[in-house]
């Protein structure tokens, strides 16, 4: 197999890689072979970490489903650390947020919290970047957001995840038919994160950077003196945020897209 290499800069002092909205699935698979390669480019251009954030898998109903193209997946993301460099990250988002420790074991990463906070620079003047999904700031979708309360609960994760694996497939596929019906009703503005919100949270965490995926609408924002990225989703083409902190400490910031190969 034929694997592109990004080479890392000279000199410098680490680099991040971030992603999100993959969304994993047998009835994708040009998005599939593309998130094969993209683990292998990793593997090679061996960056110091790697962030997924969130939806990684177009729906996940529980770690206990050992299927043939899960265990695909997890021996290549396990096989990014191979290369005793990468160490991979991984926060769920509204699709896969059933995703738990086992997994996280089979495929040699670190889950995150929903909200985690990252610091580069020197120790004095740290640069502190806060990492999310992103489903949290679109808290104009009061529906979605009372939905979103509930299952984070550890009472309906347990209830969810012991009804057997055939009934929690059939749920997961009536919640994505409700979700898209639901979409179809709702603006692009209720879908899209609240500014308010965002100001908040900067400064809850008091951070000078936001990365998160979920919205779909790749950009840069300023919010003052703050910088806020969106990924975007791997709808036709893998797409990442390569973050490489120079020797002085500055940050230098490189959004990359790749289409899908025929």
């Amino acid at each position: 197999m034929s694997v592109p290499i990004t080479t890392l800069k000279k000199n410098t002092k680490q680099t991040f890689v971030f992603t999100s909205d993959i969304h994993l699935s047998r009835k994708t698979p040009a998005i599939t072979q593309a998130f094969l390669l993209f683990c292998e480019q990793i593997h090679h251009s061996a960056p110091d970490r790697l962030y997924i954030l969130g939806d990684l898998f177009d729906v996940w109903i529980g770690d206990d489903e050992k299927s043939r193209y899960n265990q695909q997946i997890i021996t290549a993301i396990k096989n990014i650390s191979s290369n005793d460099k990468t160490a991979v990250f991984l926060q769920v988002g509204n699709r896969d947020f059933l995703l738990s420790n086992n997994f996280a074991q089979q495929a040699n990463l670190t889950l995150l919290a929903d909200e985690e906070v990252i610091s580069l620079g020197d120790c004095s003047t740290p640069q502190r970047i806060l990492l999310c999904h992103g489903d949290q700031l679109c808290s104009d979708d009061v529906d979605y957001q009372k939905f979103r309360l509930h299952s984070r609960t550890s009472e309906w994760r347990q209830n969810a995840l012991a009804r057997p694996l055939w009934q929690r497939k059939i749920i997961g596929r009536l919640l994505r038919y409700r979700s898209k019906r639901a979409q179809r009703k709702k603006t692009l503005d209720i879908m899209d994160i609240n500014e308010q919100t965002v100001l908040k949270i900067f400064a809850q965490y008091q951070v000078d950077y936001l990365i998160h995926g979920h919205t779909h609408r790749p950009q840069q924002h300023q919010h003052g003196d703050k910088t806020r990225w969106v990924l975007d989703a791997w709808h036709t083409a893998e797409n990442s945020l390569w973050l490489t902190e120079l020797p002085d400490s500055s940050l230098h910031w490189e959004m990359k897209w790749k289409k899908f190969t025929p």
